[in-house]
């Protein structure tokens, strides 16, 4: 009698690693892929570095005790310092804290630790609950990273000067989002001269304003570099003349979106009316449809002949529009209504259409 030998097969080291990292690509549940990264790193020192690269490329602080765990934990490891590409400070929150001073002693992470983040290109910064004195320092720490690409800060609220001089902290980012933030004592910005090189590459701008807030005050923290910016959104509630002066002066913008977050969107059409850009090739119109009547925001478009109007000068050269509807209509009895509404910028083969739920949406508003 002969005894089968199993001969146990090895995969080879590289492909190995090929699948480390497909996973990490595959897990779209955060939790579900740190657990997959964290059994590869426990599993073989081999898998290691890989597997470490993962875990570190994304970094979310959902408490102080986070922050806390990760400044012990590049004391320990600097050579994780140079893994972290995008951070995110979500959990910033002045409930409960002690410190009222605005010193670097209430930093989430020491100014030391912010300093040796040499590849870090993206960081959010969300505000839960009331903000923090030593936030806008906290933050203005991050401007000494020569290459931050991406700022954003979500529920901001401080006085409007100190906003502005946080945002102009960062002269090298390419991108900027102010999303549900608020400010007080709005007032003439007397002193530029401290930032010369203020927003100087600034591309992409995106401003999600809370309530009934001015547009124009957001408009015109940028508007020394309104010429170099190709990337805009702007989703509010109405826009006075003064914000639909600022925006003429975006006369290189390839992509614009403009969302309505509780009204019908009337002002989009007059804003529409303010694009100087030749550039543009991406324009998307977004309006809750369950804050306002569906019926209504439809008469709104065909009374303002807004097709026609996106069919001339400066709309010629458009690649696409998307209108997005967020509400609980029918999808395909609204798309043909969307179509007889803009039957030219439907034969021309740009008309997109998208509806999505409350549900859907609501984290992004």
């Amino acid at each position: 009698m002969y005894r089968l030998q199993l001969q146990r097969r090895h995969l080879p080291p590289e492909l190995q690693l090929l699948i480390i990292d497909a996973a990490a690509d595959m897990s779209q549940d955060w939790t579900t892929k740190l657990d997959i990264l964290r059994a590869c790193a426990l599993t073989c020192q081999a898998w290691l570095p890989t597997a470490r690269r993962h875990l570190y490329s994304t970094v979310h602080l959902r408490s102080h005790f986070h922050s806390r765990l990760l400044s012990r934990t590049l004391a320990d490891n600097p050579a994780i310092f140079p893994l972290i590409y995008r951070l995110h400070c979500a959990d910033i929150t002045s409930a409960g804290l002690q410190i009222a001073s605005s010193t670097e002693e209430g930093f989430p992470l020491p100014r030391d630790t912010v300093s040796k983040l040499s590849s870090l290109r993206s960081v959010v910064f969300t505000i839960r609950a009331g903000t923090p004195p030593y936030f806008l320092p906290f933050v203005r720490s991050f401007s000494v990273l020569e290459h931050l690409d991406s700022l954003c800060i979500q529920n901001a609220a401080n006085t409007y000067l100190d906003m502005v001089h946080v945002v102009w902290s960062f002269p090298t980012v390419r991108s900027i989002e102010l999303d549900g933030c608020a400010w007080w004592k709005v007032g003439p910005i007397a002193d530029d001269s401290a930032y010369p090189y203020r927003c100087r590459n600034l591309r992409d701008l995106k401003i999600r304003i809370p309530g009934m807030l001015e547009v124009e005050p957001y408009l015109h923290i940028f508007a020394s570099r309104a010429e170099n910016i190709t990337n805009l959104l702007l989703w509010c509630d109405d826009m006075g003349g003064d914000a639909l002066i600022e925006l003429r002066a975006y006369r290189r913008l390839e992509s614009l979106d403009l969302g309505a977050i509780e009204s019908e969107g009337a002002w989009m059409v007059e804003a529409l009316s303010n694009v100087r850009s030749d550039h543009l090739r991406h324009l998307s119109l977004t309006f809750r449809s369950h804050e306002a009547p569906l019926e209504t925001v439809l008469k709104t478009w065909r009374d303002s002949r807004l097709d026609d109007a996106l069919s001339a000068i400066p709309f010629l050269g458009l690649k696409c529009l998307t209108i997005n509807l967020i509400g609980n209509s029918s999808l395909e009895s609204t798309r043909d209504t969307i179509a007889h509404i803009f039957p030219r910028c439907h034969g021309r083969g740009i008309l997109k259409f998208d509806m999505r739920s409350p549900a859907d949406i609501g984290k992004d508003l």
